[in-house]
This record gives structure tokens, C-alpha cells and sequence, in this order.
């Protein structure tokens, strides 16, 4: 497989120690092994919230499994948000809601493209011997800069998408509400701080979150224990950001964006945490502050 066009994996830090998560490349081998989609890439859901190190955990789980021979690339849900345009369509939409301000939210996502892109993705041959399949494939993967517009940020044109081509093994996904289900009807207002309704219309757009849900083989979620540990990270990413691009949310802009998004964690995780998912099985592992992890007992 080559890529062209712009990076769909960033390297991870030299020295990096990520062997903790070791289980998950037990788990992908075990899968191309046992005969899950023998024709085509598998689907590897990665769930955690903002900040958890979900693309470092992707990119170091590409250089690792391409260390056993398997070919594999990163997507992240964040490349199909909504152009800029398009965002402030859904704030014009919602006026009020501050969940709909600016990305993040279900809804400020074009759920077709990513499934479209994904399913693309999930035709090329695959590179362990199976039959069929043109090996001189290729598929764009949207770019979204998350620095444009003062940290709002903006689909990138397609002329800088980048080209996935040829054979491929395993498609890693990752996303801070993959998992998320719908919780009207299941919970009293009292257990979902949502006093204004914002989430009403989050709940409503998720459910169209079932197309991506559906097409993954095994969905790892990394369980985070403490929300504030959320905004430490978040202001160390957004800090990191701001000194590679010279732009980015400033720290009392990443407070109100965290902030703002406190009731959809108190909504969606607990059950993500504890609930069977009823698409694919699922790894869970719990963090620690440094963002390590381990197996949930």
C-alpha cells in the first residue's frame, strides 16, 4: 500500500512506549486469522474521549501491525466533519444550542461520506493472499484542518485529500463518539443534565451514527475514569496545535469548547463503559492519567 496526496498517519513520537496496547494487536491478528471478511479490510472501531490519544494509538498501531506483515491505515471520524459552510447551516439550524456552535457534536458530521469513504476503503484487495480484488486501487480520504478559521476549522479541497492505493488489511477508525447510541427513552431528564434540550437534536442526528457502527469488526474503547483529566488533554493538544500551525483555540476557547460538551459525556460514555454493543465485540480498556491503559477486569 502507498499513500499520496498527505499524511493519513503522523508518526508517533520516537520512544514512544505504547506496549500496553499490545492486546489490540493480538485481538487484529486473531481476526484476519479466524477468517472475519477474508476478502476485504477489516474494520477497527477505536472509541475514547477528547484528547485520549486516539491518533497516537492509531498510528502506532499501523507501524506495529506493519511489523507482522499486515498493511493497515488511519481514519479518523474528525475528517468528516462538515465544511465550515456547512457548520454554520447547522448553528443557522439550531440557534441557541451551543452544542451546534461549532464542530464536535453529532450532526456536524456527513456520516454518508464517511461511510462512502469507508466502503471504498473496504474494496481493496487484501494483501494476506486474497483472491480478486485490483491491487492498483484507490480511494481519497477527506482531510479536515482542524486550524483554519481560528481553531473552527474546515474541510480541506480535494486536491489535498490523501490517496490510499493498493492492497490493504485493516482499517482503523477512530473517533471520540464512535459508540455513542441514542438515549431518548431510556433515561429520566434527571440522570441527563440537559436542562435547555440541547441534546434533543444530538440524540436525533446519532442515530444515523448506526451506518459506521454497522461496519466495523471489534470497536476498542478506552474507558476514562475522570473528566478533568478530558480537559488537561484537550489543552495539551490544542497548546501543541497552536505551536505547529500558529493557530488553534486559545485555552479559554478549549475550556468553552470542553465545557460545552460535559453533558454528552455524562449521557453517552456510561453506557459505551458498561453496555454490550450490539454491532461487533468490543476490547475495553480503562486509562490512566498519562493516557496509558489497561485491560478491563
Amino acid at each position: 500500500m502507498s499513500v499520496s496526496g498527505g499524511d493519513v498517519t503522523v508518526p508517533a513520537p520516537k520512544g514512544l512506549d505504547l506496549s500496553h496496547a499490545k492486546p489490540v494487536v493480538d485481538r487484529v491478528l486473531a481476526l484476519l486469522g479466524d477468517g472475519t471478511r477474508p476478502s476485504c479490510p477489516l474494520v477497527i472501531g477505536v472509541s475514547a474521549a477528547q484528547g485520549a490519544g486516539k491518533t497516537t494509538l492509531t498510528n502506532w498501531l499501523v507501524a506495529e501491525l506493519a511489523s507482522q506483515g499486515v498493511r493497515a491505515v488511519a481514519v479518523s471520524i474528525d475528517d468528516f466533519y462538515l465544511t465550515h459552510a456547512e457548520q454554520l447551516e447547522v448553528k443557522a439550524r439550531h440557534p441557541g444550542n451551543r452544542l451546534f456552535e461549532q464542530r464536535g457534536a453529532p450532526g456536524t458530521h456527513d456520516v454518508a461520506l464517511g461511510v462512502a469513504t469507508i466502503r471504498a476503503l473496504m474494496t481493496h484487495p487484501r494483501s494476506t493472499g486474497a483472491v480478486g480484488g485490483d491491487s492498483s486501487q484507490c480511494t481519497l480520504v477527506p482531510r479536515y484542518e482542524k486550524s483554519l478559521f481560528s481553531g473552527r476549522g474546515d474541510r480541506l479541497p480535494r486536491e489535498q485529500w490523501t490517496a490510499v492505493n493498493g492492497a490493504l488489511d485493516v482499517i482503523l477508525f477512530e473517533g471520540w463518539c464512535l459508540g455513542f447510541r441514542p438515549v431518548s427513552g431510556e433515561q429520566a431528564p434527571s440522570e441527563t443534565p440537559d436542562p435547555a434540550g440541547q441534546m434533543v437534536p444530538v440524540d436525533a442526528y446519532l442515530a444515523g451514527f448506526e451506518a459506521w457502527h454497522k461496519l466495523l469488526d471489534l470497536l476498542v474503547v478506552i474507558e476514562v475514569p475522570d473528566i478533568e483529566w478530558i480537559v488537561a488533554w484537550r489543552l495539551e493538544s490544542e497548546r501543541r496545535l497552536r505551536e505547529a500551525k500558529g493557530t488553534g483555540m486559545t485555552e479559554e476557547e478549549t475550556h468553552d469548547y470542553i465545557s460545552r460538551f460535559a453533558c454528552m459525556h455524562r449521557a453517552y460514555f456510561p453506557a459505551l463503559y458498561s453496555s454490550p454493543f450490539p454491532y461487533c465485540s468490543a476490547l475495553h480498556f480503562v486509562a490512566n492519567r498519562d493516557r496509558t491503559f489497561a485491560i478491563k477486569s
